[in-house]
């Protein structure tokens, strides 16, 4: 079983394969190109868990069943499959290109998303789901993790993970 997680504000995958419950293999790459090979260019299918903790310890999680980013002439095209819980935010970006600071692909005109929040994302809004942002109390509202769905208001995040598992049936 593989377990894949993109750490948050550091741009990373790190692939952890657990083989009988030992840690087997940890192999660090970075960037959307890899997203993009990994979840298009090897015949799997990912599915996607997003957790989330914030500062007075709740956690939730976030699962899509089907997770994959399409390639530089794309402008990294999120593909996203239906939200399997309630705790959905992101799938509004479903379908959003992904913005960086010179290089806005948001639907919004009258501003860039990533110049706004300091960080690249598939913004749908500035501020309705962005995790690649600062986390803890030390960043303004605008540059922190947000979560729109999030059941508190006034909270910063202390933790945030994006998981790809590969599907069995993909």
């Amino acid at each position: 079983m593989a377990f894949i997680v993109y750490a948050l504000g550091l741009l990373q995958i790190m692939f952890v394969y657990l083989c009988s419950n030992v840690l087997c293999k940890c192999v660090r790459l970075s960037g959307n190109e890899n997203l993009h090979d990994l979840t298009t260019n090897n015949g799997l299918n990912f599915a996607l868990r997003i957790e989330l903790t914030d500062n007075f310890g709740l956690s939730l999680y976030a699962d899509y069943e089907y997770f994959a980013v399409q390639d530089e002439g794309s402008k990294y095209l999120l593909t996203l499959g239906l939200p399997m819980n309630t705790s959905d935010s992101f799938g509004k970006c479903n379908g959003m290109m992904f913005s960086t600071i010179d290089n806005d692909n948001d639907p919004l005109t009258s501003a860039n998303c990533a110049q706004i929040n300091s960080g690249g994302w598939w913004y749908w809004g500035c501020s309705f789901c962005k995790l690649m942002a600062g986390y803890g109390p030390n960043y303004s509202s605008l540059r922190r993790i947000s979560w729109r769905t999030w059941p508190r208001s006034n909270v910063y995040f202390g933790y945030a993970a994006m998981m790809l598992r590969r599907n069995v049936s993909g």
